[in-house]
């Protein structure tokens, strides 16, 4: 075959359709002409195969006359009745052969489509070719050879109608019209070419295709596409045949496009599908990804070699693809209350804290969206006259947006995302390996939070059975409407089993922390205390179902959460309009014995605590600290621990009721100071299950019981008497 020129109506692989017919025709001839005598049918025979290897004999110069000799051959088979039985195997070769011709038309025919703007005119293309598909699908279930080569040669005339069309309105675009399609073993020049596995073929690479542009090649040569040994693999999830395009390694002056088709794995996202080449040892990605409207997708390469399309794996320890996220927010609202008695949606003084629960995508390309999400929250606002509070739960809506992110090494990630009236918050996270669990936290104006989120993937209800640990933060608005009134800030660690069914039967040998706040807005003095406290922690057994997504929830609707099966781990959140509470657990299995060297290695964590004080508080004043930093636990096989906690902002609010109290003054104001990174160093003291739980330590740690996570609880045992929660990934 000559090489291509630019693609125009051109012709290719012309008198093939029929060839398979004469051979045998031939031989026929020859047997019956070698005959000493002849009967009369054998007369007749013999006459109409000299007349079928005439229209054979023919040169083509278009497909409508290898269309005809198709049907020409198979109008005298039927003439010829059994007699034509032995040449019905060469008959259907070639009536293959004519459907790989028609899919090429068609092929073409896309080729000039993808070039049109206008949908008049792409709507003119698709009547068109409609004709001739309707023509093509009547041949193929036609039932006699004289009807299915009619038929065919009629779906030729209209396929090539088509096609004149397609390029005529092409050709109105002023741009170049797409190279000529041509197959294995075709000699591609400096002109391009499209080299193609045309659909119909029968293999596993139907509609695979390389396209040359104009110089990709200096001078002509033939190129072969094949099989080729599949090579995707390790994290890397294969997703189609491998295509070998030679000669290999072929250097080119301009990049090819290859056009594989594929199949999405299971597990795996198109999203993430690329197209790769053996370049031993490793495989390499190609540039240009695209996912294409005819079934493929593309890459582009700058040497010839063996192609496969599949899945890449996504980067060790960084955020990838969509998350459910979980988050424990608190907005704390500055200001000085100015009138009696504000109303009860008044947000001038008070707080809220709330559960957001939000959909967010990470993209490989540093971008990030968040769907808008459910938010419900308590809040506390601060009045002049008695009960001098009020309290709301109330449920509450989170918007959508755009972020752009970064990750600054393994395991690490940031991101901004906007606030209201132009501010921004600012996030540091962390990310397991497998990228299917991260933790972040940060904090913007007036606003501090941590956020976990899981990517859930298929489980069942089965999949919950065994021993959990978890670590859980939460706020509680106590004394509604009555005063002395307190606001308790609570930490713990949570030990429960789970069954089959989804009953989870919570046990005393986990710890809760809290802190009270109490206003004693009903004295003179003291107005404001404080008092931390612990407890065994115990709980009533609670069920919760198991839904699409890993969806969890109870049937009183306090209860959401989401479970990850490939992680390990659940994040649960309660929100209760009755008690005024909110809380986020995460929990990760952990057997009653732990595996040997378990509690060894390196977890990167983030950490979200809450602090009442400063200093000692005066008979009018509190406050109230969120501190949200990222570190790192480091164990080594001697337990001997290193602690390192990030530089972070933490962010301080003061909250002073001047009297009288008839028409109490609340004033709150807030600061920030920052904290520099710091390390710390101990002896890691596990129990049985693998729980670091010493008496008076400011922070308890527990371990997945595959060691890939490690949970932890502030008690409350350090200076600003913090509570919090840790969660850190391997």
């Amino acid at each position: 075959m000559a090489c291509a020129t630019a693609h125009a109506y051109f012709e290719t692989h012309l008198n093939e359709i029929s060839a398979p017919l004469g051979p045998p025709v031939a031989a026929r001839i020859a047997a019956i002409e070698g005959q000493p005598s002849r009967t009369k049918s054998e007369k007749k025979e013999l006459a109409a195969l000299k007349a079928v290897a005439k229209t054979l004999a023919k040169t083509s110069s278009k497909l409508s006359q290898d269309f005809a000799e198709l049907k020409s051959a198979a109008y005298a088979f039927a003439k010829l009745g059994t007699a034509a039985d032995g040449y019905a195997d060469e008959l259907d070769v070639a009536f293959v052969r004519a459907a790989l011709a028609l899919q090429e038309r068609e092929d073409t025919i896309n080729d000039d489509r993808a070039m049109l703007a206008s949908s008049k005119e792409r709507a003119q293309v698709d009547s068109a070719r409609s004709k001739a598909a309707t023509l093509r699908a009547a041949a193929d279930i036609a039932t006699d050879a004289k009807t299915k080569s009619r038929v065919l040669a009629q779906a030729e005339a209209s396929y090539t109608t088509a096609l004149k069309l397609a390029e005529k309105l092409a050709k109105r675009t002023g741009r170049p019209l797409p190279p000529a399609r041509l197959r294995s073993g075709d000699t591609v020049g400096p002109g391009g070419a499209r080299m193609a596995i045309p659909r119909g073929a029968g293999t596993p690479l139907d509609g695979a295709s390389v396209l040359f542009p104009p110089t990709a090649v200096g001078s002509p040569i033939a190129v072969t596409l094949s099989a080729g040994t599949p090579f995707v693999g390790g994290r890397d999830l294969a997703a189609g045949p491998a295509l070998a395009v030679q000669p290999s390694n072929l250097q080119l002056n301009a990049p090819i496009t290859v056009y594989l088709p594929y199949a999405i794995p299971e597990g795996g996202s198109a999203a993430d599908l690329v197209v790769f080449r053996d370049d031993d040892p490793d495989a390499v990605r190609l540039t240009g990804r695209q996912i294409e409207l005819d079934g493929t997708v593309s890459g582009q390469s700058t040497a010839l070699g063996t192609f496969q399309p599949g899945v890449e794996a996504p980067p060790v320890g960084a955020p990838d693809g969509a998350y459910t996220v979980q988050s424990l927010a608190v907005a704390t609202n500055a200001g000085t209350t100015t009138v009696a008695n504000p109303p009860a949606s008044a947000f001038d003084p008070s707080f809220s804290a709330g559960i957001l629960v939000q959909s967010f995508n990470f993209r490989r390309d540093g971008t990030g969206s968040a769907q808008s999400g459910q938010f419900s929250i308590v809040n506390r606002g601060f009045l002049r006259a008695a009960p001098h509070h009020s309290d709301l739960f109330a449920p509450s809506f989170a918007g959508s947006y755009e972020f752009a992110w970064t990750a600054p090494a393994q395991g690490r990630f940031a991101f901004s995302f906007p606030l209201q009236l132009g501010q921004t918050a600012l996030a540091d996270g962390v990310a397991s390996a497998d990228g299917n669990v991260i933790v972040f936290t940060g904090r913007g104006p007036g606003f501090d939070f941590i956020g976990v989120g899981l990517r859930a993937g298929a489980s069942v209800a089965a999949d919950l059975a065994g021993r959990w640990t978890g670590t859980e933060m939460g706020v509680q608005l106590l004394d509604g409407g009555i005063e002395p009134f307190r606001t308790r800030w609570s930490s713990a660690t949570r030990d429960f089993d789970a069954s089959a069914a989804g009953v989870f039967t919570f046990a005393p040998t986990g710890m809760s922390f809290s802190t009270d706040t109490q206003y004693r807005t009903n004295a003179t003095d003291p107005a404001h205390v404080q008092v931390t406290s612990s407890a065994t922690d115990g709980a009533a057994p609670v069920t919760l179902t198991l839904g699409v997504g890993g969806a969890l929830s109870d049937a009183s609707g306090r209860l959401h959460g989401v479970y990850s099966k490939d992680a390990g781990v659940i994040a649960l959140t309660t929100t209760d309009s009755t008690t005024k509470e909110i809380r986020l657990l995460v929990a990760t299995k952990q057997p009653a014995t732990a595996p040997a060297g378990v509690f060894e290695g390196t977890w990167n964590f983030a950490r979200f605590e809450t602090g009442s004080t400063t200093g000692v508080p005066d008979t009018r004043s509190s406050t109230q600290q969120f501190l949200g930093r990222t570190g790192s636990l480091s164990v080594n096989a001697s337990l001997d621990a290193t602690e390192t906690l990030a530089a972070a902002t933490r962010s301080i609010f003061s909250l002073t009721g001047n009297l009288p109290l008839t028409a109490m003054t609340w004033v709150l104001g807030g600061s920030s100071v920052g904290e520099t990174s710091s390390t710390s160093n101990y002896t890691v003291v596990p129990d049985a299950a693998g729980n670091h739980r010493p008496v008076g330590a400011p922070v308890w740690y527990a371990v997945s019981g595959d060691g890939s996570v490690v949970l932890g609880t502030l008690t409350g045992g350090d200076a600003n008497a913090s509570v919090g929660i840790v969660v850190g990934v391997k």
